[in-house]
């Protein structure tokens, strides 16, 4: 039987970490936690059942907010309270960027850049729908 590589984001820092330049100290923190999530270097636990004597090792949660396994079991929640929102009808995921020379305004001016972008976003949004909408109608 063939094995089944299991990748986690976790391999790739320890692999390629070390090529990252520039990184914040707060972003070095989380990079380390994630690396270490799940492993001895946090130590560990025994995980036991009182019915049938199992027993287990069990390694310590790095608990970061933007680590993968430790924020599963909530992004999975999230998701789900999500699709209670939705309409049923079919959707379709659209992003809108901004260039690097406007993220320092970005980051100082959050609700009015956001809000600009936003409306911006709709606009353009409900233009290309609009010309869509004639184009369909026009050739049938």
């Amino acid at each position: 039987m063939m094995s089944r590589h299991h990748l986690e984001l976790a391999h790739l820092f320890k692999e390629f970490g070390h090529e990252l330049r520039g990184i914040t100290k707060t972003q070095y923190k989380v990079i380390n936690a994630i690396e270490n999530c799940r492993t001895n270097a946090l130590g560990g636990h025994i995980v036991s059942c009182s019915s049938c004597d199992f027993k287990k090792n069990a390694y310590n949660s790095c608990r970061n907010r933007h680590c993968p396994k430790c924020q599963y079991i909530s992004k999975i929640k999230w998701i789900e309270k999500r699709k209670e929102d939705l309409l049923p009808c079919p959707y379709f995921h659209v992003v809108f960027t901004i260039p690097d020379s406007l993220r320092e305004i970005f980051t100082q001016n959050k609700e009015v850049c956001y809000n600009l972008l936003f409306k911006a976003s709709s606009e353009a949004l409900k233009e290309v729908l609009d010309r869509l909408y004639r184009a369909v109608f026009l050739f049938y």
